[in-house]
């Protein structure tokens, strides 16, 4: 009798070296991808050209200020300043991973705009690979080759992946961290994932939106253990990426003092986040973000901006929403995409409509950018992977 395909694929192993050739031909596409994607990124850093994009201004001035002031960098030829902030300003709303990262390619390359840019570009290039060695490599078969594959076929076709690449702003350095985050989930690495939830939330708060991912995943990491030792992980998935965020913020803190710290980047934060802006720059609802609803674009002459690929986060919400159903119902964990792009995109539309809570002192963000995307772009894309790692999870 011949064998269905479903057969043969999952008869690959790891023990087996038609599944080792089928895990590198899969990790070399993927990485092609990845070439492909960085290609694009720097293709539209070249057309963006010399001179400050969008809010570059902020926090390309911020990441020169800290090096300047907070680590004492001296001897240097620096870029001009964009002349749009004023000396005292360091973006305390915002935690510092994001602007470390741009100051260190400072560092690294030099203060001119392809450096500060550099960063993001590598960081777009790396998520299809990072998302396809998260969904194959820990699946004795091939359908996690096949997972991986997808996970990182569609994160490629992001459209706000290679534009906000090529822009020295935050939100590329966040959806790197996350997208860290999701793979090592897919993989069960629940200690890394935790981590890189950390990293995400160091660049900008909105990165602990993965966290209740994690605890979608704990009970599958403590199967079989006692309450408290559960109540251990659920405080470690919550307490550990924000002390990660607080260790990265010491030289800050050592700076400017605890007192300051706590008045601008914890309170102020708040605050800020919580509470929509005056009239500005274009808005639109989290929803509307998938749509292209009023979108935000960095630069009109080659109007790179936060622009979606409706047809990937249609899909994303759909196979999200069936794998979750899927794992609650069964003893599997084919989740970690589903989970952290519902976690991430139902956080965002709580704080865009707090305001409906009537909760004293909250009220709501209505001034978000199409820009924050990026953040849900390799978890919507790892909701593909997570549709075909059902069928890997099947017996």
């Amino acid at each position: 009798m011949t064998r269905s395909l479903a057969d043969r694929v999952r008869r690959l192993s790891y023990a087996d070296r038609r599944w080792l050739a089928l895990y590198i031909v899969g990790l070399a596409v993927s990485a092609a991808l990845g070439y492909w994607v960085y290609g694009d990124t720097r293709a539209n850093i070249e057309a963006l050209g010399q001179g400050y994009v969008s809010d570059e201004i902020y926090y390309v001035d911020v990441a020169r200020r800290l090096l300047i002031d907070v680590f004492n960098v001296g001897g240097r030829e620096w870029y001009e300043w964009s002349g749009k902030t004023g000396q005292d300003y360091y973006n305390p709303e915002h935690p510092p991973l994001g602007k470390y990262i741009i100051g260190a390619s400072m560092l690294a390359c030099g203060d001119k705009p392809e450096c500060w840019r550099l960063p993001g570009a590598v960081e777009a290039g790396l998520v299809p690979v990072i998302l396809y060695i998260g969904y194959a490599t820990p699946r004795r078969g091939g359908w996690g080759v096949l997972a991986g594959l997808a996970a990182a076929l569609a994160a490629s076709s992001s459209a706000s992946l290679r534009a906000e690449g090529a822009v020295a702003m935050l939100d590329i350095h966040q959806a790197f961290f996350s997208t860290i985050a999701v793979a090592a989930l897919a993989a069960e690495r629940l200690e890394l994932s935790v981590i890189a939830v950390g990293l995400a939330g160091s660049v900008k708060y909105s990165g602990f939106f993965l966290i209740p991912a994690l605890w979608f995943y704990a009970p599958r990491y403590c199967k079989g253990c006692r309450l408290s030792q559960r109540l251990r992980v659920f405080l470690a998935t919550t307490i550990i990426p924000p002390l990660v965020t607080l260790s990265l913020s010491v030289p800050i803190i050592l700076h400017f003092g605890l007192k300051w710290f706590w008045e601008n980047s914890v309170v102020g934060a708040l605050g800020w986040h919580t509470t929509s802006r005056p009239p500005g720059p274009p808005t639109s609802s989290p929803l509307g973000w998938m749509f292209n609803v009023n979108p935000f674009y960095f630069d009109y002459n080659t109007m790179l901006g936060g622009l979606a690929n409706p047809i990937l986060y249609i899909t994303a919400i759909a196979i999200g929403a069936a794998v979750i159903v899927y794992s609650a119902s069964r003893d599997a964990w084919p989740a970690s995409g589903s989970a952290s792009f519902y976690s991430s995109l139902g956080l965002y539309l709580l704080l865009y409509n707090l305001g409906a809570l009537h909760i004293p002192g909250l009220h709501g963000n209505k001034t978000l950018y199409s820009f924050y995307l990026v953040q849900l772009a390799p978890l919507a894309a790892a909701t593909f992977g997570d549709a075909v790692s059902v069928r890997a999870e099947q017996p």
